[in-house]
């Protein structure tokens, strides 16, 4: 893992690049924000960014790639899209944004909102507004979500569930899972 991640990432030029562009962003949307510090390490698949006051530090052996050995036996088949070397800045974008932006505590209908306000912001950040880079969805996901919007929509009001509360129902509906609510 340790090698395979150290030949993998031996050269970062093009994500400290893009890692000064998303700072520019970042500073610009939030003036009176702290200045992030980046870095990167190795943590054996444990968190993939970390953050500690002004630092971010990004686990380059989580993002090796969704075929990656290793993975197949750590992650959920769901899960792999997300270990892509293509999702590290994504989700260095996402921290950022969720170490700014307080979450708010209510319903779905929040919750919703709350994620969106996320997306909006990442997207500035990454200069990308993609579904596909945002959510970290595969293609056919990503037109799959864009197919079936109307069913999704009458689901969530037929279900009554756009103003519930319940946590339970919220997480599925929100965070990622094989099969959601």
């Amino acid at each position: 893992l340790y090698e395979d991640a150290l030949k993998e990432y031996s050269d970062m030029s093009e994500e400290e690049k893009s890692l000064a562009l998303i700072s520019a962003r970042y500073q610009k949307l939030f003036p009176q924000a702290q200045q992030f510090i980046f870095q990167s390490h190795i943590s054996a698949l444990r968190i993939p960014i970390i953050t500690v006051d002004s630092l971010i530090s990004m686990s380059v052996d989580c993002y090796l790639g969704a075929d990656y050995e290793l993975y197949q036996d750590r992650y959920r088949q769901y899960e792999l899209v997300a270990h892509g070397r293509e999702c590290l800045l994504p989700d260095v974008a996402e921290v950022m944004v969720r170490n700014t932006v307080p979450v708010q505590n209510g319903g779905l209908l929040e919750a919703m909102v709350y994620e969106g306000v996320v997306m909006h912001l990442m997207a500035g950040l990454l200069n990308d507004d993609s579904m596909a880079t945002l959510m970290r969805y595969t293609p056919e996901q990503e037109a799959w979500c864009i197919e079936h919007e109307e069913e999704i929509w009458r689901s969530i009001i037929e279900q009554s569930h756009l103003f519930i509360r319940d946590n339970m129902t919220i997480y599925k509906y929100i965070y990622p899972a094989p099969f959601t609510a």
